[in-house]
Order: structure tokens, then sequence, then C-alpha cells
């Protein structure tokens, strides 16, 4: 992809070295970038707005004014858990294996934190975030194929939140929206939340920690001003930006672990039989969905709404319902913007929010508007599994371009502390362009 004895961090500690506004001319040694035509649109991040840094040498260790400065990136990550997919996953292996498989949530979190604190680290040293560096990186073919794969997983966890979204109004009308018109609904109340941002960097993110707070209680990308030249602002940026990650996913990890318990709890070992007796019980309208045999109880979001009502009461499943439309939402949301990255960076290309939201909302209500058209409830929510599996197989590919991405940046820019991360990285993929 190069000269192999080109150093492929020194663009970027030459950018390091160069006033503000010099990232615009970082290039790469593998493929770099040409001079902008006069009316081509300078490349710039998405959010322009820069949060201040206060100046507290007094706290040299640790400052709670900076740290407050650098929240708000992790926990907009952290609503990647907390998507109407995990969720899923969540209450399905509480019900299935109880709680045997909490390791494994613990597990994907660390793991999860350790790519964050990567990806934050090549952000804070560049400036620039993963699409953005692998314009650079690649030549045309390569990036054009990891720009459709990322829209790919892109796309289906947009139908996820669809299929969540449509599901949770469902429930909360007693059936009287249809699950169609519930897909409808997550098309305008898109476009609505769009005008958030107008507002500024913190409401937006304000209102991002409110849906995080609602998942919460119902279930039990912007940049900041610091000066690349100055290691120490570097350094600690790194490190508070870290420290938020850590928080974030502590937060997500517990509200997973309120699903996983819930269900594991009191729904374990159950079976179809016993769940339906219950709903006959209490007179529930939800007690079709559970055939009277003794096979092991499946849930999804929509059964798992309806078994909550018919044990704890119809207070139990409209908050279990709030909780799937907020995760529905802000995940929504999430997607969009990460959308909207994604295709400035690879393809350095302007599309309006507007104009992009039509295109992969559209691309992503089609077939779930579908299915819930002239199909039933089982299927529009076993559309998630597939969809589970597609992200999970696209995954490898961003931990491709993530490597190939601490490569250009260079070790000794990112730091030792990195080291764990690209060990990580190169035990998932030998085949990747990793940094060794």
């Amino acid at each position: 992809m190069g000269n192999a004895d080109a150093d492929p961090k020194a663009p970027y500690e030459e950018a390091a070295g160069e006033p503000s506004g010099a990232l615009s001319t970082v290039s790469s040694s593998m493929n770099p970038l040409q001079p902008p035509d006069g009316d081509e649109e300078p490349f710039t991040t998405y959010f322009d707005s820069k949060i201040p840094i206060p100046d507290d040498e007094a706290r040299s260790c640790f400052s709670f004014r900076k740290l407050w400065a650098f929240t708000g990136p992790g926990f907009l990550m952290s609503i990647a858990y907390l998507d109407p997919g995990n969720i899923e996953s969540d209450l399905q292996s509480g019900a299935v294996a109880g709680f045997k498989l909490l390791w494994v949530l613990l597990l994907a979190t660390v793991i999860g934190l350790l790519l964050q604190r990567l990806a934050a680290r090549l952000g804070v040293v560049t400036g620039l975030h993963l699409a953005e560096v692998c314009h650079r990186q690649y030549r045309k073919a390569p990036r054009i194929i990891l720009w459709l794969m990322v829209e790919l997983a892109i796309i289906g966890s947009d139908m996820q939140e669809v299929i969540g979204s449509a599901i949770a109004i469902n429930l909360l009308s007693m059936g009287k929206v249809p699950l169609w018109g519930g897909v409808l609904i997550t098309i305008a109340d898109t476009f609505v939340f769009l005008f958030l941002d107008k507002y500024g960097l913190r409401k937006l993110e304000a209102f991002f920690g409110l849906l995080i707070t609602i998942m919460a209680l119902t279930f039990g990308y912007e940049s900041r001003q610091v000066n690349r030249s100055n290691k120490r602002e570097v350094r600690e940026a790194n490190k508070y930006f870290f420290l938020e990650s850590c928080i974030a996913l502590f937060v997500s990890f517990i509200i997973n672990v309120f699903v996983v318990t819930v269900f594991a709890e009191a729904f374990f070992e159950k079976t179809n039989a016993d769940v339906n007796a219950v709903c006959r019980n209490a007179s529930s309208p939800h007690a079709a969905l559970f055939p009277v045999n003794n096979k092991t109880l499946e849930v999804d979001i929509y059964k798992g709404g309806a078994v909550l009502g018919c044990y704890f009461g119809p207070a139990a499943l409209y908050i279990w319902a709030i909780g799937i439309l907020a995760a529905g939402q802000s995940s929504t949301m999430t997607g969009t913007y990460s959308g909207q990255f994604v295709m400035e960076g690879f393809l350095n290309l302007r599309w309006s929010r507007f104009a992009r939201v039509l295109l992969t909302r559209s691309i992503a209500v089609t077939p779930t508007l579908f299915v819930a058209i002239f199909q039933d409830v089982e299927h529009l929510t076993g559309m998630n599994d597939f969809l589970n599996v597609l992200m999970s197989l696209q995954t490898w590919l961003c931990l491709i371009a993530l490597g190939a991405s601490a490569l250009a940046c260079g070790r000794s820019r990112l730091g030792f502390a990195a080291r764990p991360e690209l060990f990580l990285l190169n035990n998932v993929d030998a085949d990747a362009p990793i940094a060794r």
C-alpha cells in the first residue's frame, strides 16, 4: 500500500507541530491528499464547534472541571451498547442461560473500552475521526469497499432501531397503533430530533444523557480545543477521555446487567405453559403469544414486555416499552450522526443531514415496513437476530481500519499505553495491517 521505508507517523507529527488549521493539510505517504480545487469545500469534521478546556493548574493530577469539559463522547458512544438489538440479546441470555453469561457481558464491555480508548487517542493525536484517516490511508478501491461495508452495518443498525421503536409504540398504545404505523412514526421523529443540534453541542449531549437516564431508570463525536503540538495537553486529553469512557461504559454495563438479571431471576427455566397460565390469570391480551407446551420460554423485545405485564402488571409493560423507545430513539440519532461522519470521511462528500437521513432511513424502513404490513410481530422481531449476526460480521472490517489507522498514526504518537489495544487488534485478525 505504499513505500515500506516511509515513516507512517511523520505526516501526523508534522501536523502536530503546526498551528491551528494545520489538520486540513495532513496527508499520508500511502495516499497523499491532493490540494483541494478552488470550489471544493474544505475537509472539516462534522461538528465545527469547540468546547474550551479550563486551565486548572492548581490541580495538576485531576480536575473535575476538566473531566466535565471532556464529558460527552463516551456517553454518546455507550449508546451503541444500549440499542434494541443488545437489549433483546440481554433478555434472551437471561431467560435461557440465567446468570451464566454475565461474564461475557463484562468481557465485551472491557474490550469495547479498550477499542474506544484507542479510537479516542487516534482522534486526539490527529484531530481526525477514523473515516477521515481511512480516506488518507487507503487507495480508492479498498476505501470504497470499507465504506460500503460500514454503510451496510449502519443501515442494519438503523433497521433495529426502527423495529425497536415501532414495537415500543405498539406496546404503549396497547396495539391501537399497528406496527407499520410505528415504523412510519419513526421516520417523522428522526427529522424532529435533528433540529436539536441547532441549539448547541452541549444541549445535544444533554438530550442523549436524558435518554440514557430513562433507560437506566426503566431497566433498573464532537471535538475539544486541544493544542496537539503540546504533549501535556494531548496526554491530558487522552486521560480524561479514557476516564469519561470508563464511567459511560460502566453505566451501560449496569443497564445491560439490569436486563439480564431481571429476566434471569424471574423467567429462567420457565416454560411457555407457565407463562400462558400466568397471563390468563391476569386476563392479559398477550396470552396467545405463548403456546401451551413445555418448551423453554423464548422471548424478544415484544414478548419481553408482554411477560413483564403478565407477571408484574400493566405498569411494568409500560415502563419496559418506554425504555425500549428511549433505546430506539437514542440509537437512531447516533446512527444518523455516525452515517454523516462515515460518508464525509470516506468519500469527502458533503450531504445535508436531511438528505443523509432520507437515504438511509428509506433503505432501512422499506424492508421493515413490508414485514410489518404483511407479516406478524414474530417475523419483525426475528429480523433483530439476523441483523445482530450481520453486524457481528461487519465488526472485523472496522477493526482492520482502526488497526491500520494506528499504524499510520505511529505507536510513539499514540503512546505506550495504547499497546494493549494494538495487541488485542493483532490477535483479532492476524492479517490486519497493524503496528507490531
